[in-house]
């Protein structure tokens, strides 16, 4: 079975909603999806999207909603809320959200997904597999090259499937924030969202990417976009927003 065949049946799930996501976003926004989710009445296993995924579309399609719905986890809905926020405030810098998922790889907030139980794996290794057959370096490098700024706000594994450290985006620019490798193209920066950061502003290692994703939206939303190439690296350095 080939790829083409596993994501076959993807999209139509739903009947198309109202459009919510800007068509020319100036800034994107990534973040990781959550292991805690809305109840389901059924559920679709990792191997269910991989090699069988127009079949479990079928199957469960009645059940599927719009990605950014489909998650409960508090860091999750804490990003959420911060690009909304951001949204509002700012409707001259068109968001779009996107989401880094262990089933689907990096989809559109407004994508529907099934129910789904999935992991990136154990170790760097896996992560760094599961994110290639799940194409999320191309999908990553695609978001940074089509819009002004995209913020990747991502656990380590994330990270590492999409491959964000190597990449070289030949247009765009990227602020990764998080823990791990920095990043070798001029057009990538990081932010650093560590146990440091989480005791400064008074959180938990699973919440300080979204709270520094907080502080960093709210600067671009003071600043503008050029904001984020300028501020220190550590977010408990940064004037008062």
């Amino acid at each position: 079975m080939t790829r083409a065949d596993r994501t076959a049946g993807q999209l139509p799930l739903l009947s198309p909603a109202e459009a919510v996501t800007p068509e020319h976003p100036v800034l994107r926004v990534v973040i990781p999806c959550s292991k805690w989710k809305v109840l389901a009445e059924a559920t679709a296993s990792r191997h269910d999207l991989d090699e069988r995924r127009a079949h479990t579309h079928e199957r469960l399609g009645a059940l599927a909603q719009p990605a950014r719905g489909l998650y409960t986890g508090r860091a999750y809905q804490r990003s959420l809320a911060e690009v909304d926020r951001f949204a509002e405030r700012r409707p001259d810098l068109p968001v779009a959200l996107h989401i880094a998922s262990a089933g689907y790889g990096i989809v559109d907030s407004h994508e529907p997904l099934v129910p789904y139980e999935a992991v990136m794996g154990s170790g760097v290794r896996q992560w760094t597999e599961r994110g290639r057959f799940l194409g999320m370096p191309q999908q990553a490098l695609s978001l940074i090259e089509s819009c002004d700024l995209t913020i990747f706000a991502l656990s380590q594994p994330y990270f590492a499937g999409a491959a964000l450290a190597s990449m070289e985006p030949a247009n765009g620019y990227g602020v990764l924030i998080g823990v791990g490798q920095s990043p070798t193209s001029s057009r990538l920066r990081s932010i650093i969202a560590s146990r440091a950061q989480a005791r400064g502003f008074g959180t938990t290692e699973r919440e300080i990417a979204s709270v520094v994703l907080g502080r960093l939206l709210a600067q671009i939303a003071r600043h503008g976009l050029d904001v984020a190439r300028d501020l220190p690296v550590d977010p408990m350095e940064w004037p008062q927003s």
